[in-house]
């Protein structure tokens, strides 16, 4: 393609090299307006997925009968108290 450059006059030469940066920054131009498009789209899927989960945190840690512990918390376990022969497993029945 450079080859055929070659052959044209200096004046046709610099024309088509101008035509040819021109198109190479509408083209540029083009493809970083579309960037910058998807790169808000991204950006603002991301927010909602910020704000989604801290609301979500916040209902669930702050709800108050949700069955749920905090981690790290045990719940106590309440057994029945023993009593008579049935609070020594050991004893037999002699």
């Amino acid at each position: 393609m450079l080859r055929q450059f070659l052959t044209y006059e200096t004046e046709r030469t610099r024309l088509k090299l101008h035509d040819t940066i021109a198109r190479t920054v509408a083209l540029g131009g083009q493809v970083l307006r579309t960037k910058a498009r998807n790169l808000k789209l991204a950006l603002v899927f991301l927010l909602l997925a910020v704000v989604t989960f801290g609301a979500w945190t916040i209902v669930t840690t702050n709800s108050v009968n949700a069955g749920r512990t905090q981690h790290g918390a045990r719940e106590q376990t309440r057994e029945p108290a023993r009593t008579g022969a049935s609070a020594s497993p050991s004893a037999s029945p002699s």
